[in-house]
């Protein structure tokens, strides 16, 4: 049975602060930001993400930990990153409760940026908050009332066709008897079909969506049985199919993971193996120190090539293509050596090998030894090319979950600049 995890792509622990008082300094007023998710389109970048208050009083003498009112946040920028602007688009959002949690690719936007779309879970029921007018108000409905769900992610393919991918499982069952459902809006988000593309028992966890250019959807998904594993689904034939990325290789590997589509509709996808895990004796599973991140590419056979064999890598990983460069970012955590960092990684040659930039994306990144309890290192990575220069961007949780982060490096990640959104 899979444990009681919180999973996104992306990772933030939250850290017990000292301290309370008044003011603007006031530890117990401390807000929580996680799982953001990006989309960019020329000068125009569109951000998700949630937001709660980190403490129930923030005027009480002791600081005590809310569990609630996370607030669904949307910003946009129409200068590159320069200036933003904010809106919330849902308030009071319960939390996850006994599942997997809050994932991160949960927005998106049509070509012209007038309709814009956020999924999310309420609890743990599915919906889809969306916007016709640019993001001036938004509409949320609910996308699959007969299931419950703990992990989800969006995708528009060129024709306005919205997919999100979730693991669905009935609300009087466990969580392990989840399958992968896909839910289908053709008419901007109003409503919403659903239907199961792996009906295997225990999967559909941390799915990662892409599209290519016939606008056909390719999914990685974590399958846990019997001892971990990344799984493939496509709906190219016409209907869906499935087939194993990479199995029994280590409890939890596949956990976090990111699909790409480049030219030629082949997928690829990186993901973290953390060479398993142990359980301790609270019943959480505590990471080996050993884990890597690694890249596979869906040619027959399927070849795997290792992006960075640092031990204890690869955790928040997320990706994306451009021609025949792809560029990952990812978390690393060394507590001997004191590093806790945003990494970025960089492949010319379509995979076949990969360069890790020597320049850090951010040192200031959560940590955490465990899968259990509120793990967030929450980080994004979006690359657009125009005139054949590409510009990567990066957005992510730093400061153990109380600031959201946007980075930029139009020199293919050999220099970043860097700037806090909240």
């Amino acid at each position: 049975m899979i444990k009681t995890i919180f999973i996104a792509a992306c990772i933030v622990i939250v850290a017990a602060a000292t301290g309370c008082g008044s003011g603007d300094d006031n530890a117990c007023a401390k807000k929580l930001y996680n799982s953001p998710s990006m989309v960019v389109s020329g000068n125009n970048i569109y951000i998700s993400y949630y937001a709660k208050n980190k403490y129930t009083d923030t005027a009480a003498s002791t600081c005590t930990e809310s569990s609630k009112n996370y607030d669904l946040i949307y910003s946009v920028s129409n200068d590159g990153g320069n200036s933003w602007t904010k809106k919330t688009v849902v308030t009071e959002l319960l939390p996850p409760s006994g599942v997997i949690g809050l994932s991160t690719q949960n927005i998106a936007v049509n070509s012209t940026g007038s309709n814009i779309y956020i999924s999310y879970i309420d609890g743990s029921t599915l919906k889809c908050a969306y916007s016709t007018d640019s993001g001036s108000t938004f509409t949320s409905v609910t996308v699959d009332s007969s299931y419950s769900t703990s992990n989800q992610s969006m995708i528009i393919n060129g024709s306005g066709t919205l997919y999100i991918a979730y693991n669905a499982y009935l609300p009087t069952a466990a969580i392990n008897t989840s399958v992968l459902n896909v839910a289908t809006s053709s008419n901007s988000g109003a409503t919403w079909t659903t239907a199961t593309a792996d009906g295997t028992a225990n999967t559909g966890f941390s799915p990662s969506l892409a599209v290519d250019s016939t606008n056909c959807v390719h999914i990685t998904y974590y399958y846990p049985e019997p001892t971990g594993g990344i799984r493939y689904a496509t709906n190219t034939s016409g209907s869906w199919a499935t087939l194993d990325v990479k199995t029994n290789d280590g409890t939890m590997s596949g956990l976090f993971n990111s699909i790409v589509v480049p030219p030629g509709n082949t997928a690829y996808a990186s993901y973290y193996n953390p060479g398993g895990y142990t359980l301790g004796s609270a019943g959480e599973y505590l990471e080996n120190t050993n884990g890597t991140i690694e890249f596979a590419k869906s040619v027959g056979p399927v070849t795997y090539t290792s992006v960075d064999s640092t031990a204890s890598t690869g955790k928040a990983v997320s990706a994306d293509i451009s021609g025949n460069n792809i560029y990952i970012s990812y978390g690393y955590y060394d507590s001997a050596a004191s590093k806790n960092e945003l990494r970025f990684a960089k492949s010319t040659n379509g995979g076949s090998s990969f360069t890790v930039s020597s320049t850090t994306i951010d040192t200031d990144i959560a940590t955490t030894t465990s899968t259990s309890g509120v793990v967030y290192l929450s980080s994004c990575l979006r690359v657009y090319t125009l005139n054949s220069v590409a510009t990567v961007y990066v957005v992510y949780v730093t400061s153990s979950g109380t600031a959201l982060k946007f980075a930029k490096s139009t020199d293919g990640g050999n220099s970043w600049s860097k700037k806090t959104l909240v």
